[in-house]
This record gives structure tokens, sequence and C-alpha cells, in this order.
């Protein structure tokens, strides 16, 4: 199970679903935090998928404790460049997580996802 210290670990929407649907309503009021996976290439997509799950997945809208997601971007091929285009990216999707319950941070990091898994 993908979920630890109120920390629940995502890196497809779907499976994220499924994983939630799974769970008891106990296991969901203990979720305060979501990690979100996405990858460079598929960052934006990634991000409004996720969004678009928040608002109408009846899954997550049952996270009631949720208070901070973490988005941890992979394989980013330039970390100097990259604070201008997450500010592009994050005024692109501004209007859809605004009134969102929750603080949105997002990390970013060179490393390709095999790397972190296998260092």
């Amino acid at each position: 199970m993908p979920l630890a210290l109120g920390t629940f670990s995502v890196d497809c929407i779907r499976e994220a679903k499924r994983s939630l649907k799974k769970f008891k309503a106990t296991q969901c009021k203990q979720i305060t935090t979501l990690k979100l996976t996405v990858y460079w290439n598929n960052m934006t997509g990634g991000i409004m998928e996720f969004c678009f799950a928040v608002r109408h997945s009846k899954y997550f809208r049952s996270l009631l404790a949720l208070r901070e997601v973490r988005v941890l971007v992979f394989s980013v091929p330039d970390l100097d460049g990259t604070r201008e285009k997450a500010e592009a990216v994050y005024e692109h999707l501004k209007p859809r997580i605004q009134d969102m319950p929750f603080a949105v941070k997002v990390d970013y990091t060179h490393q390709r996802w095999s790397d972190y898994l296998n260092p």
C-alpha cells in the first residue's frame, strides 16, 4: 500500500483512483499529504489530469484531511531555466488550483525516475 505516515504516493492517476476505491473511510481520513510524481515532458498533462481528478472523482474528494500536495517532477533537462518554466506552468494552472483546500508545492530534479528508485 503506498500509504505511510499520512502520505499517499501517486505516479498514475488511474492507479490512485483504484487504490483509493479500496481504502476504508478511516484510511482516507489519515491521508494529509499526496505526493504526485510526474515527468518533465508530461508535467502539464499530469498536473491537469490530477486537477481534474480532484474536482470530479469522488475518491479524491473523500480525502477530507488532505492539506498538501507535493508534485515531484523528474527528468528536468535544465535546472537553471526551470524556475521560469515552472512559473509559466503555474500561471497556466492557477485558475484550476487556486480554490482547492490544500497547498500545492512543486519540486524538480534532473534525476530519472529509474535512477531515483535504484541509486
